[in-house]
């Protein structure tokens, strides 16, 4: 199969409507991180695609180049999140590595991190520095609580004694961002602005 690699120019509903026909995609591939990177942090967002002999695309790449005084110049996909990486055929997975390793070759980037929550078919070094964990939520709040150990089940229902509520909405961003820039600041980690989240909120819902 001949294939094109390509940096995408085309709208953002044709990048959309193959990520969401991919099983492996996740949240972190929607083309809107494009613009919502480009425009808040300045960063050059070199997203990738491979199209077949008809011009129909069967894979992409979403791409960040984040140059940082603390962390250096690196291609990442995707930077502030758990996931990114190449999605399409074996074939449009491996080309578009291979574009990308030129890209952070040239530009003189020291690292290029392709964040996949699956195994991918290229041949670079595996790091298992980032961990997520998901806790299936099938069944409703008294079947998860049942699933998790004596101990946990208390230190989670605690809070709600002492009066503790739960809401969600774009509305509670601001909120959300103090709570979450105090843990982060104990952690000894830099916190993402507030604007980065009512980004978020404004364009993904």
């Amino acid at each position: 199969m001949t294939l094109t690699v390509e940096r995408h120019t085309g709208p953002a509903e044709e990048w959309d409507a193959f990520v969401s026909g991919h099983p492996g995609a996740s949240p972190y591939h929607r083309h809107a991180w494009r613009p919502l990177i480009e425009e808040l942090y300045g960063h050059e967002c070199p997203f990738l695609c491979a199209r077949d002999a008809s011009g129909d695309l069967v894979g992409v790449l979403p791409l960040v180049r984040v140059r940082s005084r603390l962390f250096g110049h690196f291609l990442v996909s995707m930077p502030y999140v758990s996931y990114g990486g190449p999605l399409g055929s074996p074939e449009a997975v491996q080309a578009l590595t291979a574009q990308a390793i030129a890209l952070a070759t040239t530009g003189g980037a020291k690292l290029l991190e392709l964040r996949s929550a699956a195994s991918l078919p290229i041949d670079l070094s595996v790091s298992h520095r980032k961990l997520t964990v998901v806790l299936p939520l099938d069944g409703g709040p008294d079947a998860v609580l049942k699933r998790l150990p004596a101990k946990v089940r208390s230190q989670t229902r605690r809070p709600f004694k002492d009066g503790m509520t739960v809401r969600f909405g774009a509305d509670t961003v601001d909120d959300f961002h103090t709570v979450y820039a105090r843990h982060m600041r104990d952690l000894g980690t830099p916190a993402q602005p507030l604007a980065f989240f009512r980004a978020l909120a404004e364009r993904f819902g």
